[in-house]
């Protein structure tokens, strides 16, 4: 479960030493991750598609299922992060981590997203589904460079 190493510099060690996922590789494999929603069955037997946050997040996984329950509770907290407002419940709705999301086909996800933010759902995938899985990413780099700052102090 490796990503080459032309997709990884110096600045892309996280926390205790392990790898992050590069930023083009980290917003690929969230797409994906948005597309098969967060449940384990989906990611488990396409686990090469997301390398980068196994490696992250479970990088002595004995199993791609395991390796799969470790992402979706990444994204989920990740997700979490972006708040409780209507911006926040759209994003854990097209991630299928709110419990009215989970399970439902990326379509159903959208309309759901769509209702949050008062939009039609073709809106949801022009403009907020990109922007959405950005702000992810860009938890996922917050919460290591804070978690790699506190364990320096």
């Amino acid at each position: 479960m490796s990503v080459t190493r032309a997709t990884r510099s110096r600045a892309d060690v996280g926390v205790e030493g392990l790898e992050r996922p590069h930023p083009e590789l980290l917003v690929r494999e969230l797409r994906f991750v948005l597309t098969v929603g967060t449940r384990v069955a989906s990611i488990a037997p396409c686990i090469g598609k997301v390398q980068g946050l196994a490696q992250t997040y479970a990088p002595a996984a004995e199993s791609s299922y395991y390796a799969a329950v470790a992402i979706c509770s990444g994204v989920e907290e990740l997700v979490g992060r972006l708040g409780y407002g209507p911006y926040g419940r759209a994003a854990a709705h097209l991630f299928g981590v709110s419990d009215e999301a989970r399970g439902l086909t990326l379509t159903r996800r959208r309309t759901l997203a769509a209702t949050e933010l008062d939009v039609q759902p073709p809106t949801i995938v022009r403009w907020w589904q990109p922007r959405i899985v950005e702000d992810v990413a860009s938890e996922f780099y917050r919460s290591s460079d804070s978690n790699s700052r506190n364990q320096s102090q």
